[in-house]
């Protein structure tokens, strides 16, 4: 941040502490999704019976952010021996598509999966339950170099526009 006289920065941050001054912006939560004709295809079955069937989408984005299958899967004791038969993309957001569109089912943060919620393309297994994501996105200042006029201002304003997604599991708060 020094070097090229950085300001701010928005970091994506797994709980390492960065050699500067930081506050979480936004939490995450990651959530089975699925789109509702591959939910409609076995009615009579509940979350567990659809997450034991149904192609998993595979997303490297998740590996790296520890949101994997293996793991969601054992904590809600769901065995399966073909976790890595479905489609493999690699970013959130191709895996949200890919479940939008009937392909399997996707471990995805809910931030990236809300506007297809929201117009009826995904639906949350919401009694499988919701997992808060590993890390966050940091508001990264340098240490030891106060803030100008519109750093600060511009500070403010990301912190009071952070707000109001604390629904999907923000907060605004010193790391």
């Amino acid at each position: 941040m020094d070097r090229f006289q950085i300001d701010l920065e928005i970091r994506f941050n797994l709980g390492e502490a960065p050699e500067a001054n930081a506050m979480r912006l936004l939490s995450d939560s990651y959530a089975a999704l699925a789109s509702p004709s591959l939910i409609a295809a076995g009615p009579d079955e509940d979350w567990r019976g659809l997450l034991s069937r149904a192609r998993l989408i595979q997303c490297e984005e998740a590996d790296l952010h520890g949101a994997d299958w293996t793991g969601w899967l054992d904590r809600r004791g769901i065995g399966r021996g073909d976790i890595h038969a479905g489609d493999r993309v690699a970013l959130f957001e191709h895996a949200v598509e890919a479940a939008a569109s009937g392909r399997g089912v996707a471990l995805a943060p809910r931030s990236l999966a809300d506007a297809a919620v929201d117009s009826g393309r995904l639906a949350i297994l919401h009694d499988a339950g919701v997992e808060p994501a590993r890390g966050g996105y940091d508001l990264i200042w340098p240490q030891g170099r106060g803030l100008r006029g519109p750093g600060r201002a511009l500070k403010t304003f990301l912190i009071e526009e952070s707000r109001p997604f604390a629904a999907v599991g923000a907060q605004a708060s010193p790391i």
